[in-house]
């Protein structure tokens, strides 16, 4: 009776061990399965955005994109620094459609609210100091978009 009891754990032990090779099989076979459908999943969708967005509705897409953050970070700029808003942004288009920020003149201190020139803290040159540097940041980052 022992041997046909070891002889029963010794079969299932075998065929547990010939069908590992399957079952990784399998497993490899669900797996690639999975996968392919993920990549066409994806390859559906790349399809989908390359009918759906255009080259021209993307560059579109981004020119709003990029006006729309000039106009958020240049009120912020004006709100800092309690500049004429009007003027600010006049000076600027001014800037982007001769392609460079001129800050010699009275141009900049146009843009400036009303302050004593010749005040012993020297606010208003300061002022102006700190103006004509952020909105040269501004220029630069937004003048090769």
């Amino acid at each position: 009776m022992r041997a046909a009891v070891n002889s029963g754990l010794t079969s299932t032990a075998q065929t547990s061990a010939a069908l590992a090779p399957t079952r990784a099989l399998l497993f490899f076979i669900i797996i690639a399965n999975n996968f392919f459908q993920v990549f066409k999943a994806a390859g559906d969708f790349i399809g989908f955005f390359n009918t759906a967005v255009s080259d021209e509705n993307l560059y579109n897409l981004l020119r709003k994109f990029i006006a729309e953050q000039k106009k958020v970070e240049l009120d912020e700029i004006i709100k800092e620094e309690n500049l004429n808003a009007n003027a600010t942004e006049e000076f600027i288009n001014k800037a982007f459609a001769d392609g460079e920020l001129k800050t010699a003149g009275t141009a900049v201190i146009k843009l400036l609210p009303p302050k004593n020139m010749f005040s012993p803290g020297f606010e208003h040159a300061l002022q102006k100091a700190f103006v004509i540097d952020k909105l040269k940041a501004f220029f630069e980052r937004f003048s090769n978009l």
